[in-house]
């Protein structure tokens, strides 16, 4: 329970890193705090903060808390006040609050001023947030025409990001701009734009908008010169917007051939989402034997995710497949596929084909079989599969004994299903549940003691969400209707009380991600009126909702304050009423929280919940859903542990930032260590005359700072360094010192020595295996220098510390000394790419050479790239910001120049070439060439 007097003593604090804590408290916990009107107030004080990241984390929370406050008008007035800010970053906060609260906001002319004004703002960080806030606002805005001359002028703006979130504006707003031949040509503008970004936004809308556009043969020109586009990305984009638009295009036959050529792609997300379109559009596609053609060759394909899809994609088609016998054998191949997730796509998709196959004899004996298969995960839902397909049987029985036998099989099933230890099971409500009914159904003794036992353990495997009205109300409705077909003991009366009770444990299993039922596409199920669906669907979105707001909540003031937003945003939005639109919806939802789930996750974390996004392109719509509400609360948890279990820093003063560029130089050479903890140099004198080539070539290169890779220091060493080496700072690498793994930072400076200790074991360091191993340091040191300022992760203290921190300190430049392997490397680059991207900073990477993969990364323009492709900084398919690595083997030093003050690409690209500002510049790889009469 939250301490409500608590949170108001922090409002009143001296302490800002309290203040900024409290703002968290405040919005994560609103609406359960006892007394709002206090709980108002206090956020209320806390939007005059004299800090601005108090003050914009407050206009988010305005933004997220205004349904629920209870002084609406004063609110409004708060917000206001922000949006008039002089800081754009507060500016940027407040008016993506706005676009969430609009619809709640009691003034919507003064609202819709506020956003028409920043929507001219000047500086484009803020024009971003208002197009985003735009988007969704767009039906609310009282002033159409104005508000779409707005949306017309974002279309054009000269920022390319505020372009591409114009263009996903237009799609979502299309359906209520008044003018949509103006519109249209707006559409068609941004397709033909030259950059590939604006033009996938635009295939995006164009999707959205298909069905309102006024002229759909030109609209599907457009779409199908989309496919063809000769960038990949956004033919993928294509791909998904053809089969939103696939029933709407006036020639179905051409958007057959598109879609056939989509499948054939050379590019493996193109075929993926042309995997997912063909299973979503295949009982509308003119050609189903062309159509089956092209799904069988996908099977097939050796990108293991595209036969995720596929396989989904034909567990969604089986019914409307022409070869069902072919198409069935095609689904137990892949139950043998040698990846795991497609034997269990293929076993889900078994139980989703048996009532469609012809022989369902075979059928159930092929199903059955898998129940003895090696992976738990196939047999678990091999099992469930069996108990859906045995109450389908139970429910076209001819007789009462058939009845019962069936259901009882089904329990059966069930059971050994909810048996199996896996992650997540999909019968641990519906076991429980069908036992109270067999219960009612057929014991003959007083049973109601245990029926309500059944029934509290369904109730609690529905435990986990804050919103759990309507489903504890369908659990009470079942007991009630179970008690009626207990009296009745009529058999058709009983046949049709099953068949609602498999629609209610459907539902709450939807809502809970504790069963996986047999449900054919969204478009097909919800078209054909099938309300317990509709209420379905709702309580999935109550739920990624929910779940959105607490991600929102939790990255607030942190680089990922635009995904939490953005993920909110999407939440709040999602079109109930159109299985279509949804759909692309909760796949934009995942693309956001994908890249959450790279940024917070460990290796160990990736393992679970995120993991399952990858694949959320080839489910069905309520598994989709279920999928974005785990990831979402699993993203939430990380996020919540990461800002609560961050460890200790601390500020090493040296001195105030002298130097805007400062040159730094990333060592890699080649050592050895011994085999057990602590670990030693084997060649000592050796790698001391690579330790001090490496400093050589720094100092005469007029290096600033060198960072040297993990344990490959003697401390006897310093005091040389130090006295040589005088005008640069030097990450020494590390050594074991007290059993610690201590990085020095070697610099000549009257202050206090504080040297960084490893905090996170590595597995061969990690004392709990043996007792004997690491001991972790306590503290992050943040060191402000003449040079700029920075953090030392050592090593897994930056795979596991690097999102808990960055977000925290704001430093120039990360150092990262390691001893990584190979399958180390790509995660580090990866993270450090992700982490790059989103915030202004450089990292830098030192490895040893036995492995590879030393590094930097930074911000710049990608016309750039070639150039480094060139002298061989990088690989010529590395889209990503590592700017510049040393292959294995090789023992070099990369130089470069680090801007501390435009850390970011400068928009717009100035005309003159004088006037560009680089991030990065005067790149050099020298190779170390040791020289034993320096040392």
């Amino acid at each position: 329970m939250v301490d409500q007097v608590e949170i108001h003593r922090k409002v009143a604090s001296d302490d800002v890193g309290e203040r900024r804590e409290v703002v968290e408290q405040l919005c994560s916990n609103f609406a359960d705090l006892p007394d709002k009107d206090a709980a108002w107030k206090d956020l209320i004080q806390l939007t005059g903060d004299k800090d601005s990241d108090v003050r914009r984390s407050v206009a988010d929370a305005l933004g997220s808390t205004f349904p629920h406050v209870p002084d609406k008008d004063t609110a409004w007035e708060d917000l206001h006040r922000l949006i008039e800010d002089e800081d754009s970053i507060v500016r940027r906060g407040a008016v993506v609050a706005l676009g969430s609260a609009f619809q709640y906001v009691p003034s919507k002319n003064e609202a819709w001023e506020d956003l028409h004004r920043l929507i001219e703002d000047e500086d484009s960080i803020v024009r971003r947030g208002a197009a985003f806030a735009l988007s969704s606002a767009f039906q609310h805005v009282p002033d159409k025409d104005a508000a779409w001359e707005d949306l017309h002028r974002l279309t054009g703006d000269e920022d390319v990001n505020v372009l591409s979130i114009a263009a996903n504006a237009l799609g979502f707003a299309f359906q209520h701009v008044p003018d949509k031949d103006e519109a249209w040509k707006n559409l068609i503008r941004l397709i033909e734009d030259e950059g590939s970004n604006v033009r996938l936004r635009a295939a995006n809308a164009l999707g959205f908008a298909f069905q309102h556009v006024p002229d759909k043969d030109a609209a599907w020109e457009d779409l199908h010169m989309l496919t063809a586009d000769k960038k990949s990305s956004v033919r993928w984009c294509a791909a998904y917007a053809l089969w939103i638009a696939f029933q709407h295009v006036p020639d179905k036959n051409a958007a057959w051939e598109d879609m056939h050529l989509l499948t054939g792609d050379k590019d493996r997300y193109v075929r993926r989402g042309a995997a997912y379109a063909l299973g979503i559009t295949f009982q509308y596609v003119p050609d189903k034997i062309a159509a089956w053609e092209d799904m069988h060759r996908l099977t097939w394909d050796n990108d293991r995710y595209v036969r995720h899809v596929a396989t989904n994609a034909l567990g969604s088609a089986f019914q409307h497949v022409p070869d069902k016998n072919e198409a069935w054998k095609d689904l137990l191949r892949l139950t043998e596929d040698e990846d795991s997730n497609v034997q269990l796509y293929a076993t889900d998709a078994l139980g989703t084909a048996l009532q469609y196959v012809p022989d369902k004899d075979a059928a159930w004996e092929d199903l059955h079989r898998l129940t003895g298969n090696e992976d738990s995960n196939v047999r678990v839902s091999a099992n469930h599969s069996l108990g859906r397909a045995s109450i389908f049987k139970a429910t076209v029985a001819e007789s009462e004994g058939d009845f019962e036998s069936e259901l009882n099989n089904a329990i059966d099933f069930f059971e050994r299903s909810s048996n199996e230890e896996t992650y997540s099971n999909p019968s641990s409500f519906c076991l429980p549940f069908y036992r109270s009914f067999f219960m009612i159904a057929f014991e003959k003794t007083e049973s109601k003691g245990e029926v309500q036992r059944y029934l509290a353990e369904a109730k609690s495997a529905s435990k986990g969400s804050k919103n759990k009205e309507t489903l504890l109300e369908a659990v009470e409705n079942l007991a009630s209707a179970l008690t009626e077909a207990h009296k009745t003991r009529d058999f058709g009366a009983m046949k049709s009380d099953l068949n609602a009770c498999m629609q209610y444990c459907n539902r709450a299993a939807d809502l809970i991600d504790d069963a996986a039922e047999d449900a054919p596409g969204a478009a097909g199920i919800l078209r054909r009126g099938m309300p317990i669906i509709d209420g379905r669907i709702k309580e999935i979105i109550n739920e990624i909702q929910e779940k959105a707001r607490a991600v929102c909540r939790e990255t607030r003031g942190t680089p990922l304050e635009e995904f939490g937003l953005a993920t909110d945003r999407s939440a709040q939005e999602l079109p109930i009423q159109d299985p279509l639109a949804l759909t692309i919806s909760l796949g934009n939802m995942a693309n956001n929280a994908k890249v959450l789930c790279e940024l917070i996750a460990t290796d160990d974390e990736r393992r679970h919940a995120c993991e399952q996004l990858k694949d959320l392109s080839d489910m069905e719509l309520s598994e989709q859903g279920r999928a974005l509400d785990r990831a979402l609360q699993y993203i939430t948890t990380c996020l919540h542990s990461h800002r609560n279990e961050a460890p200790t820093t601390k500020t090493v003063y040296i001195s105030d930032t002298q130097k805007e560029i400062v040159r730094i130089a990333v060592a890699q050479f080649c050592f050895e260590l011994t085999e057990s903890f602590p670990f030693v140099l084997k060649n000592k004198d050796e790698v001391k005359t690579k330790v001090f080539s490496a400093l050589e070539i720094a100092k005469y290169d007029g290096a600033n700072i060198l960072c040297l890779p993990e344990l490959c220091l003697c401390e006897e060493w310093i005091s040389e360094i130090e006295e040589r080496y005088p005008d640069m700072i030097v990450i020494g690498g590390s050594f074991y010192k007290d059993k610690m793994n201590i990085c020095p930072v070697i610099m000549k400076s009257d202050a206090d020595r504080h040297y960084q200790p490893k905090i996170t074991p590595s597995r061969n360091e990690d004392p709990e295996m043996t007792g004997v191993g690491m001991v972790s340091g306590d503290a992050v040191y943040i060191y402000e220098t003449r040079f700029g300022r920075f953090m030392v992760l050592i090593c897994r203290d930056f795979d596991h510390l690097l999102t808990r921190l960055v977000h925290r300190k704001n430093p120039d430049m990360i150092f990262c000394p390691a001893f990584n392997s190979a399958s180390a490397n790509k995660r580090f680059h990866n993270a450090a790419h992700l982490h790059v991207e989103k915030s202004p900073l450089y990292i830098m990477i030192a490895n040893t050479g036995k492995y590879g993969g030393t590094s930097i990364f930074g911000r710049l323009h990608k016309d750039y790239f070639g150039l480094l492709v060139g002298n061989g900084c990088k690989d010529a398919r590395d889209l990503t910001y590592k700017l510049c690595e040393i292959k294995e083997g090789q023992e070099e030093v990369i130089l470069a120049d680090f801007n501390l003050i435009h850390k970011s690409v400068q928009v717009p690209t100035p005309s003159d070439p004088n006037e560009d500002t680089r991030s990065v510049g005067r790149f050099k790889k020298i190779p170390i060439q040791p020289n034993r009469s320096r040392i």
